[in-house]
């Protein structure tokens, strides 16, 4: 909170990388599925993800307090937007609910850390809209930290469409921001936004780049889509 307001609004406001924060606020502030005290709680897991009461205090101090963000199979940057508690349901939920406005297919598999808990939220808060639209599956090295009849369940090698991905592209581009933690944490809201979505613009970039293929007959450079 010491780093004041923007003073500014930032550069980057039609690239889309990050959503209007104000319609996230408003969102998450009028969301009426609970945000605390839930499924999370009786899971089979012990990640501190989508409980706002664990989280409650741990943030005071912070007007930020860090970001949500989603990737394609291919670790392309999709959508991102900031946090302003600690990670709820709200935030996936109105997540999802952009994936399913942008995108032009008739489903989306989804890979999330607590994929389990989070269906049973969207089936207490009746989202049968979301729930049909997406297939949910455990990240591979994120189902360790759940039961085994989860691990069977929600695991990409056992849910048709997910082939091999192992659903941790996000963690791969956590790692690669972390170099730009000490920089943003004390930076205005609007220039946090760029210097990140500079950031998530190179590394879908070199995303981009693997996708490459030479054919070593021609000089031609065809690109996977």
């Amino acid at each position: 909170m010491s780093a004041g307001l923007s003073v500014a609004n930032p550069l980057h406001l039609d690239t889309d990388v990050f959503c209007n924060q104000s319609s996230v606020d408003d969102f998450v502030h009028k969301y009426n599925g609970s945000t605390g005290k839930d499924a999370n709680d009786n899971e089979c897991n012990k990640f501190l993800a989508t409980n706002a009461l664990r989280s409650k205090n741990r943030f005071r101090a912070l007007d930020e307090t860090g970001i949500v963000g989603a990737v394609c199979k291919h670790e392309m940057p999709c959508l991102f937007f900031s946090l302003r508690h600690g990670e709820r349901f709200s935030y996936i939920v109105y997540a999802m609910e952009e994936i399913k406005r942008r995108v032009e297919t008739k489903s989306v598999n989804l890979l999330y850390d607590v994929a389990c808990a989070l269906e049973k939220h969207l089936k207490k808060v009746k989202r049968n809209d979301l729930l049909s639209f997406f297939k949910l599956a455990v990240p591979v090295f994120h189902s360790y930290g759940h039961k085994v009849d989860c691990q069977l369940k929600y695991s990409p090698r056992n849910i048709p469409g997910f082939g091999m991905a192992d659903g941790e592209g996000c963690e791969r581009l956590w790692s690669y921001l972390r170099r730009f933690a000490r920089i943003t944490k004390e930076s205005r809201p609007s220039r946090r936004i760029d210097i990140l979505t500079d950031s998530v613009l190179y590394y879908g970039r070199i995303s981009s780049d693997r996708l490459v293929i030479r054919n070593p007959s021609t000089t031609k450079i065809s690109q996977i889509s």
